[in-house]
């Protein structure tokens, strides 16, 4: 699709035909720019999304996806109302988050490295387990042989 075929849909973020992670950068980019436009500090934001101004660090970077909740909230923050705009972000995010349906095929860039699938995938390793006896524990207690 070229540009001269792009719906006014995507008019706002020509990055709407890429791939979620290039989704979660233009959509983050899309949103620090309303804040600041705003003048709204990344802790009042963190704070209005029950969140800290870490996360909003991470929302902006497009490092984390982008839950409905804390968008829909930032929205509002940040005055935008009119129900296709918001719409249009929430759009965007749901193709941000989406991990790209289907394949299990895992691609590798380490040298002699061939992809995997998730089913012949080693299991992780894991740390090694306490027992303990407090309460709220998911294990039971250790026991003592008596």
């Amino acid at each position: 699709m070229t540009n001269d075929e792009d719906s006014g849909d995507n008019a706002e973020f020509p990055a709407a035909e890429r791939g979620p992670t290039v989704l979660r950068i233009a959509l983050g980019s899309r949103l620090r720019q309303l804040r600041d436009g705003c003048g709204i500090s990344r802790e009042a934001a963190g704070d209005a999304i029950r969140g800290s101004h870490a996360k909003i660090s991470r929302l902006e970077l497009g490092r984390t996806g982008f839950k409905e909740r804390d968008l829909h909230d930032l929205l509002n923050l940040y005055g935008v109302v009119e129900p296709a705009e918001r719409e249009t972000y929430f759009e965007l995010a749901r193709r941000a988050n989406d991990r790209g349906g289907g394949s299990t095929t895992a691609i590798c860039s380490r040298r002699g490295s061939r992809p995997t699938s998730a089913s012949n995938r080693p299991p992780p390793r894991s740390a090694p387990t306490r027992r303990s006896s407090s309460p709220g524990c998911c294990r039971p207690p250790i026991t003592h042989g008596r």
